[in-house]
């Protein structure tokens, strides 16, 4: 798909979010595992994420985790974490992203990026929301470049999205 092809298949594509489903969220106050409030600023972040696609409900679901978490003296110490899927109706997929064989697409990176960046921040709005511990509340989540996640995405589906009915 060329530039111009490209440019032309953003310009018609319409979607919304049609809905978010909070699947779990859990938090486990640093000082039950003798950590001091100073030490969590240390923590990293683990995100797992996929892309599922479904010609027939014409939608893109992106189910999401991500994990808070604490590795000090060879331990590694769950803080917080939330999971939810995202999912976006998609108006004329199947038209706009069918190729010749059935219920397998070509979508554009960049719209696959929005949809992933538009998921992150919501990501980033629920921990929030749900998060109790006030320490936790204090953390500064890192930038997240959408474009790695969709290449190690792809590596991981050998090329080429999977068709699979879950929105």
């Amino acid at each position: 798909m060329d530039k111009n092809d490209t440019q032309n298949i953003q310009k018609t594509i319409e979607y919304r979010i049609d809905s978010i489903n909070i699947i779990n969220h859990s938090e486990k106050h640093f000082s039950g595992y003798g950590l001091k409030s100073s030490e969590i600023k240390n923590g990293d972040c683990e995100i797992g994420i996929d892309v599922r696609i479904d010609g027939e409900k014409s939608c893109i679901a992106v189910p999401m985790k991500v994990s808070m978490y604490l590795k000090s003296d060879g331990k590694k110490y769950d803080l917080f974490s939330a999971e939810a899927i995202y999912t976006y109706r998609i108006k004329k997929l199947k038209s706009l992203f069918e190729i010749d064989e059935p219920s397998k697409f070509v979508i554009p990176d960049e719209f696959l990026r929005t949809l992933i960046g538009t998921a992150l921040s919501g990501m980033r709005g629920i921990m929030v929301a749900l998060t109790t511990v006030e320490e936790y509340k204090k953390i500064i989540l890192p930038l997240i470049e959408t474009t790695k996640i969709l290449e190690n995405l792809k590596k991981a589906h050998s090329a080429s999205l999977p068709n699979a009915k879950s929105c």
